[in-house]
């Protein structure tokens, strides 16, 4: 590549020196690119010492290593680019190539025109340091970096990820798709700092500026570098360029959010934020100790006694900067923008309990049981229904709201709830309750499935109801049954407390068990991270405790049996 807007270029030019610092994992002599990262230096720093080469063993095959050097900018920009290329060279004995060294397989980069920028108020890569100044960067990632090394041995991974990340200043196992990667960051070379802030006109407050200052390197000068400010509630944007490090932008009215560009002819975008808007207001709540009481409460469970620590308050308020009031258009668009939110993690409250008319109730209870099959239903792979509480009237509901009958349906529930005796008033109420959805009432008067139609048998446990029920309706469906597996968490408190639906890799939060959702005030949520859920399910689901209902139910008849 040539010429001056060539990013490869432009880097030899604006850096003398580079840190290069790298992992590599080594099985029988042969070493394996773990992650490397090259940060080149502005000229004003002074590079550190080179650290010495670190390694620990993490099992009696793998071991994990680790150094840190200073190399001339062009040779870090060539152990990249090398990295780039599928091969690793040694940085310590001259540039070398390294014959017995892995490297995973590349993803297609290309440097061209420039430069990836970090923008201020974004989600930006782990392995950045608040000296760059909005960085700019390149990665060669690895095509697959589960193929990486020994990424797949998880008990290998995590090891090193461990006794690595206070070297890196960041966890691979929390950053998985860094494994096997390279990354160049080549940090502000022409500024250290921005200050921006905004300005009012004495006589007329309405009328704003945005004023910005920048504080150049030791040799750099920020004059003639252009700064674009982008407001979206106004739709307006300025141009202008620095002088003396200032640079002003004139709104002339109130400002409302401001995206921030500063870039200069030969390297592109210096320095960029998101839309944000200006600190105006802040609300400090100070809180003074008044007094304490302490008090000694006989604890007759446990027999002995605890000592509890009360203590009062006094709080002070106070606000500096604007007081400002929300309009009622302000506080419609933040409604919004809550509703938005809302929607996003497809949150739903439901409460059959608010209406007083039967036939609202059962709308609004058939609408909340509806929402749980179509969530149900999304699933290709696999569903779950997490449930202590889960019994028969539940299979009957939710069983056949899978995509299609080979999608497998597990379900998780509790020997707690499983043994505890049928209610069936609560039975006959639900009967009532439910008689209007359309899949009940094929199962009810279709398939004449008895469940609901059983009086006073109190000496019926759950788990016997819900084994009469798998009974009636595999006699009826002679062969056509859903791919179903019904697991029992053992003991007096269920490993998992709470209910959630899981359809692939989505999961759904439901705030009561199935029997009673949406018949009081029930919430459902999708959450923003599944896998703890979808982890803890499985962990629970594989251990040997949790055995299959088929099973439980024998057991807990051999059990009544036995004198």
């Amino acid at each position: 590549m040539g010429g001056m807007n060539d990013p490869l270029e432009l880097i030899k030019r604006d850096y003398d020196k580079a840190e290069i610092s790298l992992a590599w994992a080594i099985k029988n002599e042969v070493i394996h690119h773990l992650f490397a990262l090259i940060v080149f230096l502005p000229k004003e720093f002074f590079p550190e010492a080179d650290t010495p080469m670190d390694k620990k063993a993490v099992d009696d095959e793998w071991s994990v290593g680790y150094q840190k050097v200073t190399r001339s900018a062009a040779e870090g920009l060539r152990f990249y680019v090398a990295l780039d290329e599928g091969r690793l060279i040694n940085i310590v004995d001259g540039g070398k190539p390294m014959e017995k060294a892995v490297v995973t397989p590349r993803q297609e980069t290309d440097f061209h025109p420039h430069l990836r920028v970090a923008v201020v108020g974004r989600n930006n890569p782990p392995y950045f340091a608040g000296w760059q100044v909005c960085p700019r960067y390149h990665e060669a990632l690895a095509l697959d970096p589960q193929k990486v090394a020994f990424v797949s041995a998880e008990t290998c991974a995590s090891k090193s990820a461990q006794w690595l990340t206070p070297r890196l200043s960041f966890d691979l196992m929390k950053y998985p798709e860094y494994w096997g990667g390279a990354v160049l960051v080549a940090p502000n070379p022409v500024f250290r700092a921005v200050d921006e802030r905004l300005w009012s006109d004495p006589e007329d407050a309405s009328k704003e500026s945005v004023l910005l200052r920048v504080y150049p390197r030791q040799g750099q000068s920020c004059s003639g570098i252009k700064v674009t400010c982008s407001d979206a509630e106004l739709g307006a944007t300025l141009e202008s360029s620095f002088s003396m490090g200032l640079a002003r932008l004139d709104f002339g009215q109130r400002v409302g959010k401001v995206a921030t560009e500063i870039h200069d002819r030969e390297r592109g975008i210096l320095y960029a934020t998101a839309s944000q808007n200006f600190l105006r207001t802040t609300h400090l709540t100070m809180a003074v100790p008044d007094f304490g009481v302490e008090l000694n409460i006989e604890d007759k469970v446990r027999n002995k006694s605890r000592q509890v620590k009360a203590k009062s308050e006094k709080r002070m308020e106070m606000i500096v900067g604007e007081n400002h009031e929300l309009s009622a258009q302000e506080w419609e668009e933040q409604r919004r923008q809550r509703q938005a939110e809302a929607k996003k993690y497809d949150q739903v409250w439901f409460d059959a309990g608010k209406f007083s008319c039967r036939e609202q109730k059962e709308e609004e209870i058939e609408r909340a049981r509806e929402y749980i099959r179509s969530r149900i239903n999304r699933a290709t792979k696999v569903a779950w229904i997490v449930d202590p509480y889960f019994c028969a009237l539940d299979f009957l509901t939710f069983f056949g709201a899978v995509r299609d009958w080979g999608v497998p349906l597990r379900i998780l529930t509790s020997a707690k709830f499983l043994k505890s005796e049928r209610d069936t008033t609560a039975a006959s109420k639900n009967k009532n309750l439910f008689s209007e959805s359309w899949l009940l009432q094929f199962f009810l008067k279709v398939l004449h499935i008895s469940f609901f139609c059983r009086q006073g048998n109190n000496d019926k446990c759950e788990g016997d109801a819900l084994r009469k029920t798998l009974e009636e309706l595999k006699g009826k469906l002679a062969g056509k049954f859903p791919t179903y597996e019904i697991k029992v968490m053992p003991g007096e408190k269920a490993a998992i407390h709470d209910r959630f639906i899981v359809s692939d890799r989505a999961v759904w939060a439901i705030g009561s068990s199935l029997n009673e959702f949406g018949s009081r005030g029930s919430l459902a949520l999708r959450l923003p991270d599944p896998e703890p859920v979808i982890n803890a399910a499985e962990s629970v689901w594989s251990q040997k405790s949790t055995i299959p209902f088929e099973e439980w139910i024998s057991n807990h008849h051999d059990k009544r049996k036995t004198p």
